[in-house]
């Protein structure tokens, strides 16, 4: 579980370090897109919805946190729940304490 939720952080602080570049050279991208991004994070159990080996969508209490988590970390930036496991992380970057 340490190794799930270091790895969660450190890619969380990769996307915002990263965020405004991710679409540089595309050429499909030909409209402005936003140059920072907030993330929400929380840890629990979540329903999918399958049909025919596809996965439709995902529901649940746990997804519903994360979106008003995320809206509290924008303009950038994470915010996460004390569910996640703050006391799980070997190490948090600087920018994070």
């Amino acid at each position: 579980m340490e190794t799930v939720a270091q790895s969660t952080i450190d890619t969380c602080y990769l996307i915002i370090n990263e965020f405004e570049c991710f679409c540089e050279h595309d050429p499909m991208i030909n409209f402005d897109v936003p140059d920072k991004i907030g993330i929400g994070l929380s840890r629990g159990t979540a329903c999918r919805l399958i049909s025919d080996d596809k996965i439709l969508d995902y529901s649940g209490d746990t997804l519903n946190l994360a979106t008003k988590l995320m809206d509290f970390a924008r303009p950038e930036g994470i915010v996460f729940d004390a569910k996640f496991g703050f006391d799980l992380l070997s190490r948090c970057p600087e920018k994070l304490v």
